[in-house]
């Protein structure tokens, strides 16, 4: 979706997160798919912005 893009924790992160009032899981990988509004805030904590192939 393009609302939503895909980040990794920082190490020993939780596997899930709460952003907005909603819980968020990470996918076996570690990765989390979050709406994009909340990469500032993610990015303060650690985690990274995974590329994305078009």
């Amino acid at each position: 979706m393009a609302d939503e893009i895909q980040m990794r924790g920082p190490k020993d992160c939780a596997p899930a997160i709460s952003h907005g009032g909603k819980t968020i899981t990470a996918d076996k990988r570690g990765i989390f798919t979050v709406p994009r509004e909340a990469i500032e805030d993610l990015m303060r904590h650690g985690f990274k912005l995974i590329e994305q192939k078009l």
